[in-house]
């Protein structure tokens, strides 16, 4: 796979390997069933990480207008030692944060990215927030960013099911069912299957928003772009 330019879609890690009137609504979804956006990302894509705060704003300014829907595309599909990662972020991690307002966490940088037994890979943090969007479908955008921030920031080592235990309190799952979730081959062939879901929406590369209504897909956005750029063509389609 190769890399992008900024803005267009970049998988960052796959880089980072090779370096109203009246009382009458007028919102168009009055009378229909709410249509989806669905916002098909990578765990380990630090492009992603760099959208969180804007996909969080978005998820909860458009609730009320759209259903959301978070599919993981497919990244790094073997384990990797996540230090093979070290030299490029640590050069150009001011770069990254400039452009996206979102900051590495002391604990990755200085700890879990120096740590040569550390390995990583796509599957264990898209399962977490499969899991997560099954018991709690209004809140998947939430709790993805959430395992974000707790990879990228907290430096939680990313293939190991227990690190997320403390981020899953309060998503109406107990712990056993979410370990005994993370361990089955059922879960497993949940991620792939959203992995060729993504590329049946013509998905290379994250992050992406799709619009689904009445089973017609359109995509909003393609890469990275800042908050005020996703509004405006979210707000198109919301009417506002």
């Amino acid at each position: 796979m190769t890399s992008k330019k900024l803005g267009v879609a970049i998988p960052v890690l796959v880089v980072l390997a090779l370096m109203n009137i009246a009382c009458v609504s007028t919102s168009p979804q009055v009378g229909k069933e709410k249509a989806t956006i669905i916002y098909v990302y990578d765990p380990m894509c630090g492009w992603c990480y760099g959208f969180t705060n804007t996909i969080d704003s978005i998820a909860s300014k458009y609730k009320d207008d759209f259903k959301f829907e978070v599919i993981a595309g497919g990244l790094i599909f073997d384990s990797i030692p996540i230090s093979n990662f070290e030299n490029y972020i640590t050069e150009n991690h001011e770069y990254f944060e400039e452009e996206t307002g979102v900051a590495y966490g002391k604990p990755f940088m200085d700890s879990t990215l120096k740590d040569n037994s550390v390995y990583t890979r796509s599957l264990e943090p898209a399962m977490a927030i499969h899991i997560i969007q099954e018991a709690n479908p209004e809140r998947a955008v939430e709790f993805l960013v959430t395992v974000q921030k707790a990879i990228f920031h907290d430096g939680i080592h990313p293939m190991n099911p227990n690190a997320y235990l403390p981020y899953i309190k309060g998503y109406n799952i107990t712990e056993q069912a979410f370990l005994t979730k993370m361990k089955s081959d059922e879960y497993r062939r949940k991620i792939n299957q959203g992995y060729i879901k993504a590329s049946e929406l013509g998905v290379d590369g994250y992050p992406v928003l799709i619009l689904n209504q009445q089973g017609k897909t359109k995509k909003l956005i393609s890469g990275h772009m800042p908050f005020d750029k996703v509004d405006k063509k979210v707000g198109k389609e919301a009417g506002k």
